[in-house]
């Protein structure tokens, strides 16, 4: 079996509401997607809700912890099907305004979801996505 290309697209969607003055927030999101192609094809797009507590938010510099689950969506030749997983990271966001606005954010996480891939007739849970760093932008 070989897959000539990987593809992790890098963008991703994820939506969130902070309540005010207490810094809790919950949020919800799409991607990043990655699709492979070869001798044989897959896609995988991971979705998912969380739980957020930004402290310090009304400073230009706001540290926050996220977790919450993930679940791959999944599909291909070799790939069965996607079980739900743990996720949980630690980021910032800078230049952030007390009344809202554009900010850049810094983050790193795990994700822990799976996905079933058939190989040599035997299923084994492959984690799609595992440890990650992220650099976006807050609207």
């Amino acid at each position: 079996m070989q897959i000539d290309w990987v593809l992790p697209v890098g963008l991703s969607l994820r939506p969130y509401a902070e309540l005010t003055d207490i810094g809790l927030g919950f949020g919800a999101s799409v991607g990043p997607a990655m699709v492979g192609t070869g001798d044989y094809s897959f896609y995988v797009i991971p979705v998912g809700f969380d739980v957020r507590y930004t402290f310090f938010r009304k400073s230009k510099v706001a540290p926050y912890l996220v977790a919450g689950v993930r679940y791959a969506i999944a599909g291909g030749d070799f790939v069965e099907t996607g079980d739900v997983g743990f996720f949980g990271g630690v980021g910032v966001e800078l230049f952030r305004k007390p009344d809202g606005g554009m900010a850049l954010g810094l983050e790193v996480g795990y994700d822990s979801s799976t996905i079933d891939v058939q190989v040599r007739n035997t299923t084994r849970d492959v984690e799609p996505i595992g440890w990650n760093a992220s650099v976006h932008v807050v609207f």
